[in-house]
């Protein structure tokens, strides 16, 4: 009589655990997390040293890849990326982290609607040289584009 009265708390514990497990996965999913309220309030040391991650990594990222394709370690269907590192401009990086820093958090404070822009997103573009008005009607595919203001 206690093995099976144990067996059935066990199955409880089991089906208790497995409706948690399965409801947490789908509540997670809904909750809402905009990496622009992030960025606001992180601390302006905070944001220099992101940019900085990020600028170190685009270049080192961009320079490795490039050297692979120039150097024949890439397949060989690859040609036409070859001539796109030849023609790719490097980075500006004499405008500093601050300048970054600056553009991000005004963008963020300018189009709250659009704090759920990952950083990445919207710090690449402006490294493309995107205005922030241009980003703000950039054609994300999640975003929904505003059409007017």
């Amino acid at each position: 009589m206690n093995t099976s009265c144990d067996r059935r708390l066990l199955l409880r514990y089991i089906a208790i655990f497995l409706l948690w497990a399965c409801s947490a996965g789908v509540l997670s999913a809904q909750r809402v997390w905009h990496q622009g309220d992030m960025w606001l309030k992180w601390g302006h040391d905070a944001r220099e040293a992101y940019i900085f991650g990020y600028l170190n990594g685009y270049r080192d990222g961009h320079g490795d890849g490039c050297k692979q394709l120039l150097t024949g370690d890439a397949p060989s269907h690859q040609t036409d990326q070859v001539e796109r590192c030849r023609d790719t401009e490097e980075i500006d990086y004499s405008k500093g982290t601050t300048y970054f820093d600056n553009l991000l958090t005004d963008f963020y404070k300018r189009y709250p609607g659009d704090r759920e822009l990952d950083i990445q997103e919207v710090l690449n573009l402006l490294l493309r040289g995107l205005t922030l008005e241009q980003i703000h009607h950039h054609p994300f595919p999640r975003h929904n584009t505003p059409t007017h203001d």
